[in-house]
């Protein structure tokens, strides 16, 4: 959906501001489908920047309490994003909003998210909890049933 969309934007940039709110008008409320939904979205944005800011609470608004399929869905999102930022800090709650409770589907959803994300940066956070939203329980027993089948049909 937003796959690349600003993939080096403004990457010469000394200042790169992704703004709040700026999925809030995107209705996913009966998507099931949300797989490669950020993918690389801002992947070499503001490269340059001194100042690179993640805005807290930017998924808020994104529904994925339909979705079954939430594969690959924040892959490479902030891949060098503000990568000669002096600060890097990713905001606590960022995925708060995201329901994986339904999703069968969780291959890679955060593989590479922060790669190389402020790389020169002197501090950077990653809040404790970042993760603490997702709910895999549910991916684990889809994943045991599966393999369990799956030996039983080699007998």
């Amino acid at each position: 959906m937003f796959y690349s969309t600003f993939y080096s934007y403004a990457s010469k940039s000394t200042i790169g501001t992704i703004p709040a709110g700026l999925f809030d008008s995107i209705d996913t409320s009966s998507a099931t489908d949300l797989s490669n939904m950020f993918l690389t979205t801002f992947c070499y944005s503001a490269y340059s920047s001194t100042v690179g800011t993640i805005p807290a609470g930017l998924f808020d608004s994104i529904d994925t309490s339909s979705a079954t399929n939430l594969s690959h869905m924040f892959f490479g999102t902030f891949g060098n994003y503000a990568y000669s930022s002096t600060v890097g800090n990713i905001p606590a709650g960022l995925f708060d909003a995201i329901d994986t409770s339904d999703a069968s589907d969780l291959s890679d959803m955060f593989s590479g998210t922060f790669d190389h994300y402020a790389y020169s940066s002197t501090v950077g956070t990653i809040p404790a909890g970042l993760f603490d939203s997702i709910d895999i329980a549910t991916q684990l027993t889809k994943q045991t049933i599966q393999d369990q089948r799956a030996v039983c049909n080699e007998s």
